[in-house]
C-alpha cells in the first residue's frame, strides 16, 4: 500500500529534520519547505495528502503560508506544535486523513463532501469534552440553478469550485469547510454563535465582492451553537437549517443565527438574530 504523502512546512532545518523522521517512523512518505512560497511550489509538484505548518513560525509567515495553501487547494492542514507527542501527533493526522479519503472528498471542489461532515459532527459529539464549543455554519447559493441554466452546467461547476476557494481564503485556524450537496457549503467553527456568524459573515462579504468575468452567487447562511442552541448534533443542525430557511425567505444575501429563547416556558417560537446585506 503506498503511504500517505505528508508536506511539512517548517522554517527551522533541525526541527524539520527531527519531525521528518518521525512522521517516516509513523510510516508517512515526507517532503519538505523551508515557508509558504516554497511549500506552494511542492504542494503542485508533489500533490501531497495533508500539510502540516509548524506555528512556531513567524505569525506573519504561518497566516501567509496558510493563505497561499487556502487560494489554490483543498488539501487539508494541520498547525503543528511542540506540544503534541508524536502518539497524539499521528492521531491528528490519521483523524483527518479518514475524512479526506476517497468517498470523504468532493471530486470538484477538493472539500469534505456530506459523509466527511456528518463524521466530523460525529466524532466532535463523541468525545463528549465538557465545555465543548462549536457552531454550525449552513450555506445555501442564492439561484445557483440559474447559473446552470444561463450559461451551462460547466460554468456551473466553474461558480462551485471559485465558491469553495473564495470559502477557504476567509477561513482561519480550526475552522473547516465541506461541501454537503449540490449549492450547499457547511462550516464547523470553534466558538459559539458569534464566532459562526463572524465567519458567515466574512465568506458573504468575499462572495458579494468577487469578480471573475462574472459575478458569484451571493449566499445565504443559518448559525446555531453547541451548546447554547442545541446539546444534540441532530438538533444542532435542525436549528442551523432552520436559521438558512429564514436567511432565504427573507430576502436572500443574508446571515441569520438561531438564538435559543431565554424563557424556558415560551411559546416554543424559535427566535432568530439577522445580519442581512442591508448597511453592510
Amino acid at each position: 500500500m503506498t503511504p500517505r504523502k505528508v508536506l511539512l512546512i517548517e522554517d527551522g532545518d533541525s526541527r524539520r529534520k527531527a519531525t521528518t523522521k518521525e512522521l517516516k517512523r509513523m510510516g508517512y512518505a515526507v517532503v519538505g519547505a523551508s515557508g509558504g512560497r516554497e511549500g506552494l511550489r511542492v504542494l503542485g509538484e508533489e500533490r501531497p495528502d495533508i500539510v502540516l505548518l509548524d506555528v512556531g513560525m513567524p505569525e506573519a509567515d504561518v497566516t501567509r503560508a496558510l493563505e497561499l495553501i487556502r487560494s489554490v487547494s483543498g488539501v487539508p492542514v494541520v498547525m503543528l506544535t511542540v506540544r503534541e507527542s508524536e502518539r497524539e501527533l499521528g492521531e491528528r493526522i490519521e483523524g483527518i486523513l479518514r475524512r479526506t479519503t476517497v468517498g470523504r472528498r468532493d471530486g470538484l471542489t477538493g472539500l469534505g463532501n456530506h459523509l466527511a461532515f456528518h463524521e466530523h459532527l460525529d466524532a466532535r459529539f463523541a468525545d463528549g469534552s465538557t465545555g465543548m464549543e462549536l457552531s454550525v455554519v449552513m450555506i445555501d447559493l442564492d439561484d445557483f440553478k440559474a447559473v446552470n441554466e444561463r450559461h451551462g452546467h460547466p460554468a456551473g461547476d466553474d461558480a462551485l469550485k471559485d465558491v469553495a476557494r473564495v470559502i477557504l481564503r476567509h477561513l482561519r485556524l480550526e475552522e473547516e469547510a465541506f461541501r454537503v450537496g449540490g449549492d450547499e457549503f457547511a462550516i464547523v467553527v470553534e466558538g459559539l454563535a458569534e464566532a459562526g456568524i463572524a465567519v458567515a459573515e466574512r465568506v458573504r462579504r468575499a462572495l458579494g465582492g468577487q469578480l471573475r468575468g462574472r459575478m458569484l452567487p451571493t449566499m445565504s447562511a443559518g448559525v446555531a451553537a453547541s451548546p447554547s442552541d442545541a446539546a444534540a448534533k441532530d438538533d444542532l443542525l435542525e436549528k442551523a437549517r432552520a436559521a438558512l430557511h429564514l436567511a432565504k425567505t427573507r430576502g436572500r444575501n443574508a446571515v441569520v443565527g438561531h438564538m435559543r429563547s431565554p424563557e424556558p416556558d415560551a411559546s416554543g417560537v424559535e427566535k432568530f438574530t439577522e445580519i442581512t446585506s442591508a448597511g453592510l
